[in-house]
């Protein structure tokens, strides 16, 4: 379970405390990142309860990630008037700030709504207005990093994370496969999906308890996730590049290069114009 974050009276900061061990490798991980210009200034600083405490807390800069998003929804900005260009401006600064974090040995392992987002941006109506000023100045990121890997390594390893649900992780991470960079790319294709309709995917209602799932739900519940993304493409729900980026995830083998650079590409045509179709629901 993921550790929870208590945020400050202004709002502007978040609280993460826990067991040491967990939060000094996430700061860590935040550390080499930020270091290296991988990621937004985000982790601010490791807080050390003295010699007597087995927990240790960090200091965060507030973010309102996609879930957060999902169950505050502005009134007069109904789902379907959100335009494309949103999700793909997300998409193209999220899969390039993977590109880097992957390119500095770290593998996220936890890549859901629940841990992609936006600084600062306490709701959707403050996403939008934000955008609407600078789109340069509002970078969507990865948080919680307690479960990633560097260079393959974790310190709790070889005890292995169990996420709550399997609605956003990979095939291969539901069937308990060695992890790889094709899984965090996965992920983020389904968390995209999920932005795109402002609402979990429809096969989450079907996605198990996974702390102690029967073998056999694992292949009913693959199952069942392609034929709602079939129903998704059939019935042009989501747009075919987000259901491409999936079917391009799936089909990568552990060690496979990903080719960042195309869909960064493909979705940069239609995020070019995200600025102006925002502007007309603010």
């Amino acid at each position: 379970m993921a550790i929870p974050r208590a945020p400050s009276e202004d709002g502007q900061m978040v609280f993460k405390r826990g067991p040491w061990q967990s939060i000094q490798w996430e700061w860590v991980v935040y550390s080499r990142l930020q270091r290296l210009g991988r990621s937004p200034e985000i982790c601010e600083r490791l807080l050390d309860y003295g010699p007597d405490s087995t927990e240790h807390g960090l200091v965060l800069r507030y973010v309102g990630v996609f879930e957060e998003l999902f169950t505050d929804k502005v009134p007069s900005v109904k789902q379907q008037q959100l335009p494309f260009s949103l999700t793909a401006w997300a998409a193209v600064r999220l899969i390039t700030t993977m590109k880097y974090m992957h390119a500095s040995r770290v593998l996220h392992c936890d890549i859901h709504p629940g841990n992609i987002g936006f600084p600062l941006c306490h709701n959707l109506q403050e996403l939008l207005s934000a955008l609407c000023q600078d789109t340069e100045e509002v970078y969507p990121t990865f948080i919680d990093f307690e479960w990633a890997r560097m260079q393959g390594w974790h310190p709790l390893l070889p005890l292995q994370r169990q996420a709550a649900t399997w609605t956003y992780q990979s095939d291969r991470a539901v069937r308990d496969e060695p992890y790889c960079a094709a899984d965090d790319f996965e992920s983020l294709a389904y968390s995209l999906i999920a932005f795109r309709l402002l609402a979990a995917p429809p096969w989450h209602e079907d996605s198990y308890d996974a702390y102690y799932p029967p073998s056999e739900d694992r292949d009913t519940f693959l199952a069942t996730r392609a034929s709602r993304l079939r129903d998704l493409r059939t019935k042009r729900e989501v747009e075919e590049e987000l259901l491409d980026m999936v079917d391009y995830a799936r089909s990568l083998q552990p060690g496979d290069p990903i080719d960042y650079a195309q869909w960064v590409g493909r979705l940069s045509k239609f995020a070019a114009d995200v600025r102006s179709d925002v502007s007309t629901l603010v």
